[in-house]
């Protein structure tokens, strides 16, 4: 096997990276050889001996760095503010920041992130302070914990039941120290996915 340089190894790894995120394709050998100033064989040479290294993922016509990877395989999610773990309160949404996060563990959904405030979802692993995911949809299952939009004007995050005698939905707390939740009408704005104990910065 011929001596390779890890300088020039670097280098091309940060011409794959810079090239992608600029053009948003992958750079071609000949690509990569004009910019790195060597021959296209001698480029050619080099991915096929970094995809061995494990420091790219090389096959005809793909480069996969880990750095590209993680932007391909992340999906950036908005923080919403907060979410009330206690009574229904009223919360003025608002983006606080984006951050991206795993498609391979959170899934590809549209979703968004409330950081949750009070204490009565403790008895479902949901502390004040955690960070909880929320995919968006409308409808959710007897048994989800979901985000609620309760009589219009209040937002909270509970489990969602089903009152077989009243025959109507209610809110349930995980937390012994609060009662069922009746409303007039809940609204639901998302079910949760994940939790991300005390937040992710």
């Amino acid at each position: 096997m011929r001596y390779k340089d890890p300088a020039l190894m670097g280098r091309i790894q940060d011409i794959v990276n810079d090239f992608f995120f600029s053009e948003h394709r992958m750079p071609s050998v000949q690509e990569i050889a004009t910019m790195a100033g060597v021959a296209k064989s001698t480029a050619h040479r080099y991915l096929v001996d970094m995809d061995k290294s494990g420091m790219i993922d090389y096959s005809p016509g793909e480069m996969l760095t880990h750095d590209i990877y993680q932007r391909l395989h992340t999906r950036k999610v908005e923080v919403r503010g907060g979410i009330s773990c206690g009574f229904p309160v009223e919360e003025n949404e608002y983006v606080e920041d984006c951050i991206p996060l795993p498609i391979d563990i959170f899934g590809d959904h549209e979703m968004f992130i409330l950081r949750a405030r009070g204490d009565s979802m403790i008895d479902a692993g949901i502390s004040s302070g955690d960070y909880v995911v929320i995919r968006k949809q409308q409808d959710a299952h007897v048994g989800d914990i979901v985000v609620a939009l309760v009589d219009n004007t209040e937002n909270t995050l509970k489990r969602l039941m089903y009152d077989k005698k009243r025959r109507r939905k209610y809110l349930h707390p995980e937390n012994e120290a609060y009662d069922d939740m009746y409303f007039d009408q809940i609204e639901i704005q998302g079910v949760l996915i994940n939790v991300i104990k005390n937040g992710p910065f």
